[in-house]
């Protein structure tokens, strides 16, 4: 039977408090024991839990004693950790990608997939009516600069023009630094995030996760598709320099994007495979007639159910027939080309999932890392010196199976969550029982990191044995562990992207289409860029301007020339506006 991966561990002295999907698990760690689990309510309480979703984003205070998770239902919860009651719920306005306590625990800080940053109470304002959806009389829900309504009230502290990925505040609280899917890093007051005091500028690639040691608060680390970890100096913005790591991760990359499967980002509420069109439902016989199922069809009724959709207030289109992750391939185009684009779900993707630091004293400082879907946790020394920050070697330690993700507890000691569920492909013989369980906790041996056996752990024992709760296959699709393979890299075609667009000299020398595997929609951008250089060129050739002006100029000239004609003829724009 298949079981819930942990997806978060948060550790402490008191208790511990262990994420599995949809389900959240207090444990005592001294003794081992389950004190409070989700799994253990009535069933129609349970049902709801897993149909809410599983969490995506949690944290805790330092004391452990309060809990606040969100997840796929954009419900910001706040849970009491004795007894594990729930304090709290509120409606986010978007999907979250990150949660943050202040350090006072009375603010919570949600990022989300619009690129906002709000801020809530952790006690809701007693003036908010019980029911977030009903909005106060007299007032609105959206901000005045805000760009869409929060339900909750939250209070906007930045926002960013794209999916923001990461963000924390510094020790000191006065400042927040946020990341996002375009390269961006940005230092901004706290909690004035309308004041942007720095830009750390220079990835090539998305950002998915920063950090500032504690060790070197005026360090930020930050990574995510480029080929390497950078270094910042955040306040001045300087780049210290770069530690290079594809090498060494690539070859632990197990998983490949799921196939068909893009956020967009703004919501990332579109299923695969299916297109929403906006609009009013359809009413009385149209609706009929639309929805009535082909008869000898065995699943005609489930269908037309399901084309009835729910209340969001979207129409739902007829469903394409076609595999979602297979591209359109134009009339005359070789055959190969769809092959190819296919070809695209099974490219290894680096996705940086979580960056710590670890202090060993006189052992030395590192950075420990992780990417989603690697098999293996990766640190490398943290270099004191910018000259040596490309000689720095990276180590790994095999754990068998994707890394899901990890916590480094006050010990320094690290505990690694597994997919317990994952079959690798072939396994080498020095591996062989090394990842049967579900957590590993990592020690460092001198400057070297080992796996622990872990015999004498009550904790770790009980997340390996009494905290594995049953699931479906359905719940671990929906789970989706490797959803950002395929939507952290931009989906961005040759012709959109800036940093390779092509001029339209070299669309000149583009050859035949059928020399090129593109789909129907570049072939047809294609077509339209030929056509405009092809009425660029006959304007030149038309007008008889020096041989060095180039085509552009041709028709910014052609227009002015035009414009001035116009203006000089007897009925020209000036003589209209006189007998007006």
């Amino acid at each position: 039977m298949s079981r819930f991966p942990h997806t978060a561990l948060h550790l402490g002295s008191s208790r511990s408090v262990v994420i599995s999907g949809p389900h959240i698990q207090v444990i005592d760690p001294k003794t081992g024991n389950v004190v409070h689990s989700t799994a253990d309510v009535e069933e129609m309480e349970k049902e709801a839990i897993i149909k809410s979703g599983p969490v995506r984003c949690s944290t805790v205070d330092q004391g452990l004693s309060i809990l606040v998770t969100a997840g796929e239902d954009k419900k910001l919860k706040v849970w009491q950790l004795e007894g594990l009651k729930l304090l709290s719920e509120r409606e986010l306005p978007k999907k979250p990608t990150n949660i943050r306590l202040t350090r006072d625990a009375k603010h919570i800080l949600v990022s989300d997939k619009f690129g906002d940053i709000f801020s809530y109470p952790v006690t809701p304002d007693e003036s908010s009516p019980a029911n977030p959806s009903i909005p106060i009389a007299g007032t609105s829900k959206r901000g005045s600069l805000t760009s869409h309504e929060n339900p909750s009230n939250g209070t906007l502290i930045l926002g960013h023009t794209s999916l923001l990925t990461s963000f924390l505040l510094t020790e000191d609280e006065k400042f927040v630094i946020s990341a996002d899917r375009d390269e961006h890093i940005r230092v901004s007051w706290y909690p004035q995030g309308y004041v942007i005091e720095r830009y750390c500028l220079g990835h090539k690639k998305f950002i998915s996760a920063i950090n500032i040691p504690r060790f070197a608060p005026t360090v930020l680390i930050s990574g995510g598709g480029d080929p390497e970890l950078r270094l910042w100096d955040w306040l001045s913005g300087k780049h210290l320099g770069d530690i290079p790591v594809l090498s060494v991760v690539e070859s632990f990359i197990k998983t490949k994007p799921p196939s068909g499967h893009h956020d967009d980002g703004e919501g990332g509420d579109e299923k695969p495979g299916r297109r929403q069109g906006k609009g009013k439902k359809g009413k009385g016989k149209d609706k009929e007639k639309n929805q009535t199922p082909h008869a000898g069809d065995a699943n005609a009724g489930e269908s037309a159910k399901e084309e009835q959709g729910d209340d969001t207030g979207d129409i739902v289109m007829e469903e394409d027939s076609r595999d979602p992750a297979t591209p359109l391939v134009a009339e005359g185009a070789d055959a190969s080309s769809s092959a190819a684009a296919q070809k695209t779900s099974d490219q290894t993707i680096f996705v940086l999932h979580r960056l710590e630091t670890v202090d060993l004293n006189e052992n030395g400082r590192f950075i420990v890392f992780s990417a989603i879907g690697a098999s293996a946790l990766f640190y490398t020394t943290f270099p004191s010196d910018p000259s040596s920050f490309a000689a720095s070697e990276v180590f790994a330690l095999d754990l068998v199976k994707p890394v899901i993700d990890f916590t480094v507890a006050e010990d320094n000691k690290i505990w690694v969550l597994l997919d317990s569920e994952f079959q690798p492909s072939e396994q080498r013989a020095d591996t062989f029982g090394r990842a049967s369980s579900a957590v590993s906790v990592l020690i460092w041996i001198g400057n070297k990191l080992d796996i622990s056996d872990g015999a004498e752990n009550p904790l770790l024992s009980t997340i390996n044995s009494k905290c594995l709760i049953s699931a479906t296959q359905a719940d671990l699709t929906i789970l989706d562990l490797y959803a950002h393979l395929a939507s952290m890299p931009k989906q961005v075609d040759l012709e959109h992207d800036s940093m390779q667009r092509e001029d339209l000299s070299e669309i000149a020398s583009t050859p035949g289409d059928k020399g090129k595997q593109l789909t129907q929609r570049e072939l047809g951008r294609l077509k339209n860029k030929k056509a405009l250089l092809k009425k660029i060129q006959e304007k030149q050739a038309k007008s008889q301007t020096p041989e060095n002006i180039t085509a552009a100029d041709d028709v910014f000239l052609t227009g002015r020339e035009s414009k001035k004609k116009k203006s000089d003829e007897p009925g020209g724009s000036d003589s209209v506006m006189t007998e007006a």
